[in-house]
């Protein structure tokens, strides 16, 4: 199984750097933050395995959608607002 190297944040906005020579060169600024995960599936149950992870941010209920709270509910984790795989 191959190792993906990643980072899962948030967009805080952009910013600009100089270089050794003062040229201006775009960077965009994020908030990372510990992540959870938020559902695991295995060989044996699912055929191959992997992590969905999830950032810890928290929002408000009404902001999820309902399959996102049984979801997070299923697995008994407190709301988070974006997973991915």
């Amino acid at each position: 199984m191959a190792k993906v190297a990643g980072i899962l944040g948030k967009k805080v906005g952009m910013t600009q750097l100089f270089d050794s020579k003062g040229d201006v060169r775009p960077a965009t600024v994020l908030q990372a933050g510990p992540c959870v995960i938020t559902q695991s599936k295995t060989d044996l149950k699912d055929g191959y395995v992997a992590a969905q992870i999830g950032l810890v941010e928290f929002v408000k209920e009404s902001r999820l959608s309902q399959p996102e709270r049984g979801h997070l509910a299923r697995k008994r984790r407190k709301r988070r607002s974006r997973a991915t795989d």
